[in-house]
């Protein structure tokens, strides 16, 4: 089960980077070239991401999730959208702004290797 965990957050880490290079998923991860050809080649043997080759430059691959991953991610969206209507009954207002305030905090202040869309209605 704990290489099923591993495998689903190297896989988030390619959709959240969207198309990363091989190079780009070792930085994000913070883990060696060698380190992430390995996992790469896990996620690809267990169908979560494949590596399409750059149309401009031929010695690089870009990391792409699979529908194996989306079918996966959408189960995986759709219960952290149940967990959030459970939150918004469970905790008072004051509560709910609080955690909001933290969350921001975390998305924009702590997690800058982390480029998350902006939220529905933001300018930008």
């Amino acid at each position: 089960m704990r290489s099923s965990k591993a495998c689903i957050t190297s896989s988030s880490s390619t959709f959240t980077l969207g198309s990363p290079t091989v190079h780009e998923f070792a930085d994000f991860m913070r883990i060696s070239s060698s380190n992430a050809a390995y996992k790469i080649g896990s996620l690809i043997r267990k169908g979560y991401v494949t590596k399409v080759q750059s149309t401009s430059d031929g010695r690089e691959y870009h990391l792409q999730p699979t529908q194996k991953y989306l079918d996966y991610y959408n189960i995986s969206s759709s219960y952290i959208h149940d967990v959030m209507d459970r939150i918004k009954r469970r905790f008072s207002d004051d509560d709910l702004t609080l955690l909001e305030d933290i969350l921001g905090v975390m998305g924009e202040e702590l997690m800058p290797e982390v480029a998350l869309p902006a939220p529905a209605g933001a300018e930008g």
